[in-house]
C-alpha cells in the first residue's frame, strides 16, 4: 500500500473552528486507532492503562499521564490495552 492509501480524509471540527475532541474509552467503536494520517496535528494523552503507539512503524509504550504530540502528515495509529485515551486534533493553522 502506499502512504496515501492510510490519509483519514475526516474533517476534523469545521472549517471555522478546525478543532476536534475524542475521549476514548474501551467501548468506543473507534477504541483502536487504525493507521492513519491526516494534515491536522494531534496531541494524544493516556489517562489509564497503556498505549502501543506506531509513529512512522516505531513503536513506543505510552502510559497513564503520558502525553504525545504527532506532527501532520506522521503516519500513526495504536492498540490500547486496558485504557482511557484523549485526542486533540487540530489545523495549527487556527493559530
Amino acid at each position: 500500500m502506499k502512504y496515501s492509501d492510510y490519509n483519514e480524509g475526516k474533517l476534523h471540527g469545521t472549517n471555522e473552528f478546525p478543532l476536534e475532541y475524542y475521549y476514548v474509552t474501551p467501548d468506543n467503536p473507534q477504541y483502536i486507532m487504525s493507521t492513519h494520517w491526516h494534515k491536522e496535528f494531534e496531541i494524544i494523552k493516556v489517562i489509564l492503562g497503556s498505549f502501543n503507539l506506531r509513529l512512522n512503524n516505531i513503536g513506543y509504550t505510552l502510559t497513564a499521564g503520558d502525553i504525545i504530540f504527532v506532527e501532520c502528515g506522521t503516519l500513526h495509529g495504536g492498540e490500547p490495552d486496558n485504557c482511557v485515551y484523549e485526542c486533540l486534533v487540530f489545523d495549527l493553522n487556527m493559530l
